[in-house]
């Protein structure tokens, strides 16, 4: 599996990965079906790499964001693994959203504000990769996130500096976004009576 994650999601394949360590592509199937199995041991390894630092916090928007800058970061490093993420469904994916969901539950959520916040902020920095991905390939590909954001010069009310690198300004995004929904949530907007 490291010599496919050195390879990228987007270039695995299991005669790559006999070449690369020098033995028959028979030898490889012994620990993988095909490619579909050895893409899916690669997207398990690099999620199992997402690990948000928000141990000293039990401010639910710290913990959120914290998740979903972890996740951005390690999709960003590893192209393809958005892709991949948001259109297959296997067991890590789902262990992964259950550790990130535990996370809020923890700070304060309700198991349904949990989920349907997971789920707002996986599918918001997936698609942030899959834009700045799709820009540094020269593609014109805009990707609509579950906020409906439409990258906003301000976030909690601060403008963002254009000159910030790229990271910064989603982090200040989806800090925005984030601080919406936990009000709309506390607010009862969204039908959750979910954080304390």
């Amino acid at each position: 599996v490291d010599a496919a994650v050195g390879m990228g999601l987007r270039n695995v394949s299991v005669a790559g990965v006999a070449r690369s360590m020098g033995i028959p592509a028979a030898t490889v199937y012994t620990y993988v079906s095909g490619r579909d199995d050895l893409e899916r041991a690669v997207a398990d390894r690099l999620l199992d790499g997402v690990i948000a630092d928000v141990n000293d916090t039990d401010d639910p928007v710290e913990v959120a964001v914290g998740w979903g800058l972890s996740l951005y970061g390690v999709a960003m490093a590893h192209p393809g693994l958005a892709e991949y993420y948001l259109s297959h469904a296997w067991p890590s994916l789902l262990v992964f959203e259950e550790r990130f969901g535990a996370a809020l539950v923890e700070a304060g959520f309700v198991p349904a504000a949990a989920v349907l916040l997971t789920d707002a902020v996986v599918s918001t920095a997936m698609g942030e990769v899959i834009t700045r991905q799709a820009e540094d390939l020269g593609e014109d590909r805009e990707f609509e996130d579950s906020f409906g954001l439409d990258r906003p010069v301000h976030a909690a009310g601060l403008p963002i500096a254009w000159s910030a690198p790229e990271s910064d300004r989603f982090a200040w995004r989806l800090r925005w976004a984030v601080v919406g929904m936990v009000d709309a949530i506390r607010r009862e907007v969204v039908p959750f009576s979910g954080v304390a």
